[in-house]
C-alpha cells in the first residue's frame, strides 16, 4: 500500500461496486511501514465500516532483512510449487 487514501477508495469502490467480499494486506508492499504505522489506520476503519475481513500476512513486512530472507524460505511463493505440492522430505 503506496497511498493510503487511494486505498480507501478503491476499498470502497471494490466492495460497492465490484462486489469484493474482502482483502489481503502484507508482504513486502507496505512501502517501508510496519502494519502498526497510523498511515494504515483509515483502512482498517474503512474495512470495519464496510464489514468486510482484512487478511494479514504477517511473514515479511517492510523490514529489507525480513524480505531478503524470505527470498529462501519454503513459505516464500517462490517455493509454493514443490512446498505446497507434496509434503517435505521428512514427512514421507
Amino acid at each position: 500500500m503506496q497511498d493510503e487514501k487511494a486505498a480507501v477508495a478503491e476499498a470502497r469502490r471494490a466492495v460497492t461496486e465490484l462486489g469484493a467480499k474482502g482483502f489481503s494486506l502484507g508482504g513486502a508492499n507496505l512501502g517501508g511501514r510496519e502494519l502498526d504505522d497510523p498511515a494504515f489506520f483509515t483502512l482498517y476503519e474503512t474495512c470495519c465500516e464496510l464489514d468486510v475481513p482484512l487478511y494479514i500476512h504477517g511473514f515479511t513486512q517492510a523490514r529489507p532483512e525480513a524480505t531478503e530472507a524470505s527470498k529462501t524460505a519454503t513459505t516464500s511463493p517462490r517455493s509454493w510449487g514443490s512446498s505446497t505440492t507434496r509434503p517435505p522430505p521428512s514427512a514421507t
